[in-house]
């Protein structure tokens, strides 16, 4: 039985609704010049928030179904984005109502994509390429999802105020809970399970792409959370922000594409060390580029790294677990995703304001991306000699 489609929809009114919240209470705390450590630590807060939802929401969804654990999650980001519009003059509120936003947010994912990749009943659903295309536009509908939410969020907030785009988070959380109400939640198990030597040597990438997915994510947390004062500083109008942001969203789908239809880059794992490098260079022009081209052109080099990182993982994810244990799985590679995007925009914020710099966050981050890939190296390279060892035997 394939998945309803409408599960694509809730996974793009997410991500639109989150981010529009993202972008507005960020831009709201640039305006005002709140200090960048604080910007920072709140980032870090609202992505804590999320990566323990997302291993309680995988959890219990193995247990207690995807669509209730979907359902409460759901609940929770909307009655965060209402105190958001509600006491956006009271910072203590904002920063409580904002946290529940991120935390309600996140846990709708893992039980949604355990949902989604869900063994069918057909030889199609169980083949590589439809696993692949499942992933995709699940990849598709929630990076035009925060490609709405920063652009469109750019252009609401200058043309209607910072209450605007608050209003439009939370119409479209509202249309996400009444549209997973119409949905029945799935039953049964996987049909074909997926041999024990294919699961085992997926699951020695996906341990790979955990650690990859903290310096990916800690990147982008940066860009989600910092930039908009680096965009304030260089003088940018918030359109032109959302705009510049929500355009390296195509060079990530472009990534996720070519992904789905190719195969040259399974269990390879040099792809995984091209990808570190493009975003290294791409961090360091962001560091140091003066025009908006050059920022441009230092996010897709980012986009590139963020891209590969979260498909393989989600593909090795997925392949490397069963049914009865995907939502665990899922929500394990969700948590480190969250918590790399949780430590960079505390550490960015902490860092740039410790050196009164807008621009050491990026420096920091394509620090810690090279640390990641040299871990990931290490790690590799002994399991190369352990499989050599065994085979000998």
């Amino acid at each position: 039985m394939q998945p309803p489609r409408r599960l694509y929809a809730i996974t793009w009114l997410t991500d639109a609704g989150s981010m529009l919240t993202v972008f507005t209470i960020t831009r709201i705390l640039a305006d005002r010049d709140i200090a960048m450590t604080y910007v920072g630590l709140l980032g870090a807060a609202y992505m804590l928030g999320a990566s323990v939802a997302t291993m309680g929401t995988g959890f219990m969804s193995d247990r207690l179904g995807r669509r209730s654990m979907m359902a409460l999650a759901m609940l929770m980001a909307l009655m965060g984005t209402v105190g958001c519009f509600l006491w956006m003059d009271r910072i203590w509120l904002l920063t409580g109502c904002y946290i529940m936003t991120g935390t309600g947010a996140g846990g709708v994912y893992p039980p949604l994509m355990a949902w989604l990749t869900r063994d069918g009943t057909t030889k199609a659903v169980r083949s590589v390429s439809n696993v692949t295309r499942r992933l995709f536009l699940f990849c598709l509908s929630w990076n035009l999802g925060i490609a709405f939410g920063q652009a469109g969020g750019g252009a609401i907030y200058d043309g209607l105020g910072r209450q605007g785009p608050l209003l439009a988070a939370i119409l479209l959380f509202l249309c996400n809970l009444l549209l997973l109400l119409t949905l029945r939640g799935p039953s049964g198990g996987d049909t074909k399970p997926v041999k024990q030597v294919d699961r085992e040597n997926s699951m020695d990438f996906t341990r790979l792409c955990w650690i990859a997915n903290v310096g990916g994510t800690f990147s982008m947390s940066v860009i989600f959370h910092l930039f908009p004062l680096l965009a304030v500083d260089m003088k940018l109008p918030a359109d032109r922000q959302g705009l510049l942001v929500g355009l390296t969203r195509l060079v990530v789908v472009g990534i996720y594409l070519v992904m789905h239809w190719t195969q040259f880059w399974h269990r390879k794992f040099w792809v995984t060390v091209v990808a570190h490098i493009s975003g290294i260079v791409g961090l360091g022009v962001i560091a140091m580029t003066a025009s908006e081209p050059g920022l441009m052109l230092g996010l897709a080099g980012l986009a590139v790294l963020v891209g590969y990182n979260y498909f393989a993982s989600l593909y090795y994810s997925t392949t490397g677990s069963s049914n009865a244990k995907r939502g665990f799985a899922l929500g394990i590679h969700e948590a480190t995703l969250l918590l790399g995007a949780a430590s960079g925009a505390a550490f960015g914020g902490i860092t740039g304001t410790a050196l009164a710099s807008v621009r050491i966050p990026y420096i920091l981050a394509a620090m810690v991306v090279a640390t990641m890939l040299t871990i990931q190296i290490a790690l590799y390279r002994r399991s190369m000699t352990v499989d050599r060892a065994s085979g000998l035997e």
